[in-house]
């Protein structure tokens, strides 16, 4: 039994160990057009997965949390082919074959919400195969009109 719960535990340790937290900053402008203020990110994903959480921290101290998508590319190949049959050590009659393909893009999309406003956030990653931890930029804009320009 000592083994079993170890390798659980293990198990457990190595899954908490594949989140990821990438960090990055912007700077609000506000309507006139000049630099408000600066705001810090925090884009924490999970191993394999699609998505990550987010959070936006203003000088205020304002917290914005929601989560960003990574848009996924979806590619279809048909094709022709011969089917073989076994029984008869022989091919048999032609058949239709899909080849379905889904790989990640370079654009995440997402929504940040705080208690009084939201944010809108398109961002493009550096590296779509890393996810957020291989960096990236974008922009938000708030619901109240600002841009925030983000690096990460």
């Amino acid at each position: 039994m000592k083994t079993t719960l170890t390798g659980a535990a293990a198990c457990a340790l190595m899954l908490a160990a594949c989140t990821q937290t990438t960090t990055g900053s912007g700077q609000l402008t506000a309507l006139n057009g000049y630099a408000a203020e600066r705001v810090t990110f925090d884009i924490r994903e999970e191993f394999l997965e699609d998505s990550a959480m987010a959070t936006a921290k203003m000088k205020n101290g304002e917290l914005f949390q929601g989560k960003l998508v990574i848009e996924k590319a979806v590619s279809d190949n048909l094709g022709v082919g011969l089917n073989w049959n076994i029984d008869k050590k022989k091919f048999g009659d032609l058949a239709l074959f899909e080849n379905a393909k889904s790989e990640s893009t370079s654009t995440a999309r997402g929504i940040l919400m705080s208690h009084a406003r939201s944010m809108e956030c398109r961002l493009t990653l550096a590296s779509p195969g890393s996810g957020f931890s291989g960096g990236g930029v974008g922009s938000c804009r708030l619901s109240t009109g600002e841009t925030l320009p983000i690096q990460f």
